[in-house]
């Protein structure tokens, strides 16, 4: 009985770590680049480093960093860039139900889209505080600075 309600406790407390599924995972890192989880927490990112949906990107003054997203999109973020992904969400048997919402808070960035969107182009967002992009192709590329954005 011990054991059973000790195996049951274990399954609790390590279901909760691995119950987050990576979206994304860092194809290169350059520089100082980290990932701040909802919970205030940070990790370094290096390559193969996986990224999480929430989490919010930091690119240091000299830091690059290229992601590769399950749909096949990439994201390359600028130095003093912050990239937050809001909501994501995509399997391959289903590519129709995926959707993308990232929030471009600071810095720059360049993309090309991936299946998200091509069959329903309301399913992709990328967000700023002075404006909302939504797929017109697939590539673009914005930067986000105190005078506006480009």
């Amino acid at each position: 009985m011990r054991s059973l309600l000790f195996s049951l406790v274990i399954l609790l407390f390590s279901g909760g770590a691995y119950a987050a599924e990576a979206v994304a995972s860092v194809i290169l890192s350059f520089g100082e680049n980290v990932a701040a989880a909802p919970d205030g927490t940070e990790r370094v990112l290096k390559r193969q480093s996986e990224v999480y949906q929430n989490e919010v990107l930091r690119t240091g003054s000299k830091g690059r960093l290229q992601l590769r997203f399950s749909d096949g999109s990439r994201f390359a973020l600028k130095p003093g860039s912050e990239f937050r992904i809001a909501e994501y969400r995509f399997t391959q048997q289903q590519p129709e139900e995926g959707k993308a919402i990232f929030q471009l808070l600071k810095g720059g960035m360049r993309t090309i889209s991936g299946q998200i969107g091509k069959g329903n182009k309301e399913n992709y967002r990328l967000e700023t505080t002075v404006a909302t992009i939504g797929i017109r192709g697939t590539h673009y590329g914005v930067e986000y600075i105190k005078d506006g954005i480009y």
